[in-house]
């Protein structure tokens, strides 16, 4: 996370980790399989939350849905490594590996997403507008909205912010 996967070397990753690079290789066959690995194992942990959000009936649906897109909000601090595939993957710049885990991970974040929907709405309603689709991939750019939007206006004014989560919550509804 410090470089990237592509300036730092596995001499690097042993030296932090307190081991033998041969320990490593003994597990991952290269440099590039423990990255992807570790991506894997971060979308799992993020899918992980999504459902634990969703499966809280101590909460509110309401509730549910606002700490879902706070979620998504704090992508960037919780799971950094989805965070820069994400942005990797609006630059162009991903790798092989890591294009098939944004896809498994946005087709399972979109599963759970029209589970929820499905059990508030009509689900042919829900499948005709492809909704789950758009919300699990839209809600997407909140993570990035303190970068594309907050810049331009005053870092006081958080109204585009809150416009934006406004809308996905009404879209839930």
């Amino acid at each position: 996370m410090k470089h990237g996967p592509h300036r730092t070397t596995l001499d690097e990753v042993a030296r932090d980790l307190r081991m033998a690079k041969s320990t490593i290789y003994h597990y991952f066959s290269s440099k590039e399989d423990l990255y992807i690995k570790t991506v894997e194992k971060q979308g799992e942990e993020y899918i992980a939350r999504i459902k634990e959000i969703f499966n809280n009936e101590q909460k509110s649906y309401e509730e549910r849905v606002r700490d879902y897109i706070d979620h998504k909000l704090n992508l960037r601090l919780n799971f950094r490594l989805i965070y820069l595939l994400l942005l990797n993957d609006m630059m162009k710049k991903t790798l092989t590996g890591e294009e098939e885990t944004l896809i498994r991970l946005f087709s399972e974040e979109e599963k759970i997403v029209r589970l929820v929907l499905n059990s508030r709405k009509d689900p042919a309603e829900t499948e005709r507008y492809k909704l789950s689709y758009f919300i699990t991939t839209q809600t997407f750019l909140l993570t990035y909205a303190d970068s594309i939007f907050l810049s331009k206006i005053s870092a006081d004014d958080p109204s585009v912010l809150n416009t934006q989560i406004s809308i996905f919550e009404a879209l839930f509804r």
